[in-house]
Protein backbone atom coordinates (compact mmCIF):
# COMPACT_ATOMS: atom_id res chain seq x y z
CA UNK A 1 0.00 0.00 0.00
CA UNK A 2 1.38 3.42 -0.97
CA UNK A 3 1.58 6.28 1.47
CA UNK A 4 -1.31 8.10 -0.28
CA UNK A 5 -3.49 4.99 -0.05
CA UNK A 6 -2.63 4.69 3.65
CA UNK A 7 -3.67 8.31 4.24
CA UNK A 8 -6.98 7.73 2.46
CA UNK A 9 -7.55 4.51 4.33
CA UNK A 10 -6.87 6.18 7.66
CA UNK A 11 -9.09 9.12 6.76
CA UNK A 12 -11.96 6.81 5.78
CA UNK A 13 -11.63 4.92 9.06
CA UNK A 14 -11.73 8.24 10.98
CA UNK A 15 -14.72 9.64 9.02
CA UNK A 16 -17.44 8.14 11.28
CA UNK A 17 -15.71 9.50 14.39
CA UNK A 18 -15.35 12.90 12.75
CA UNK A 19 -19.02 12.89 11.76
CA UNK A 20 -20.07 12.04 15.32
CA UNK A 21 -17.80 14.75 16.70
CA UNK A 22 -19.24 17.31 14.27
CA UNK A 23 -22.79 16.26 15.24
CA UNK A 24 -22.00 16.59 18.96
CA UNK A 25 -20.46 20.03 18.46
CA UNK A 26 -23.46 21.26 16.43
CA UNK A 27 -25.91 19.97 19.05
CA UNK A 28 -23.86 21.54 21.83
CA UNK A 29 -23.87 24.91 20.06
CA UNK A 30 -27.65 24.71 19.52
CA UNK A 31 -28.20 24.05 23.22
CA UNK A 32 -25.84 26.87 24.17
CA UNK A 33 -27.79 29.26 21.92
CA UNK A 34 -31.08 28.17 23.53
CA UNK A 35 -29.58 28.58 27.01
CA UNK A 36 -28.31 32.05 26.12
CA UNK A 37 -31.80 33.02 24.90
CA UNK A 38 -33.32 31.91 28.22
CA UNK A 39 -30.67 33.77 30.23
CA UNK A 40 -31.23 36.91 28.14
CA UNK A 41 -34.97 36.69 28.75
CA UNK A 42 -34.42 36.30 32.51
CA UNK A 43 -31.96 39.19 32.52
CA UNK A 44 -34.36 41.45 30.62
CA UNK A 45 -37.12 40.60 33.11
CA UNK A 46 -34.84 41.43 36.04
CA UNK A 47 -33.88 44.76 34.49
CA UNK A 48 -37.55 45.62 33.95
CA UNK A 49 -38.33 44.85 37.60
CA UNK A 50 -35.36 46.96 38.70
CA UNK A 51 -36.55 49.90 36.55
CA UNK A 52 -40.04 49.62 38.06
CA UNK A 53 -38.62 49.44 41.60
CA UNK A 54 -36.41 52.49 41.04
CA UNK A 55 -39.39 54.46 39.69
CA UNK A 56 -41.51 53.40 42.66
CA UNK A 57 -38.80 54.40 45.14
CA UNK A 58 -38.33 57.75 43.40
CA UNK A 59 -42.08 58.42 43.45
CA UNK A 60 -42.31 57.45 47.13
CA UNK A 61 -39.36 59.69 47.99
CA UNK A 62 -40.98 62.63 46.19
CA UNK A 63 -44.32 62.07 47.95
CA UNK A 64 -42.58 61.73 51.32
CA UNK A 65 -40.86 65.07 50.73
CA UNK A 66 -44.21 66.66 49.92
CA UNK A 67 -45.66 65.09 53.08
CA UNK A 68 -42.86 66.49 55.22
CA UNK A 69 -43.36 69.93 53.68
CA UNK A 70 -47.12 69.77 54.39
CA UNK A 71 -46.48 68.66 57.98
CA UNK A 72 -44.06 71.57 58.47
CA UNK A 73 -46.70 74.00 57.19
CA UNK A 74 -49.33 72.51 59.50
CA UNK A 75 -46.95 72.78 62.46
CA UNK A 76 -46.35 76.46 61.63
CA UNK A 77 -50.11 77.07 61.51
CA UNK A 78 -50.61 75.32 64.86
CA UNK A 79 -47.86 77.42 66.47
CA UNK A 80 -49.40 80.59 65.03
CA UNK A 81 -52.86 79.60 66.33
CA UNK A 82 -51.43 78.85 69.77
CA UNK A 83 -49.79 82.28 69.85
CA UNK A 84 -53.08 83.93 68.91
CA UNK A 85 -54.99 81.86 71.48
CA UNK A 86 -52.39 82.66 74.12
CA UNK A 87 -52.68 86.40 73.48
CA UNK A 88 -56.50 86.20 73.65
CA UNK A 89 -56.30 84.32 76.98
CA UNK A 90 -53.95 86.97 78.37
CA UNK A 91 -56.25 89.73 77.21
CA UNK A 92 -59.27 88.10 78.86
Amino acid sequence: MTPVEEIWSTALRQAPSLAVLAFVVVQFLKHMRARDAVLTEISDGCHEVQRDAIKCISDNTRVLGEHHHAMDEIAKEIRALRRVRGSHERDA
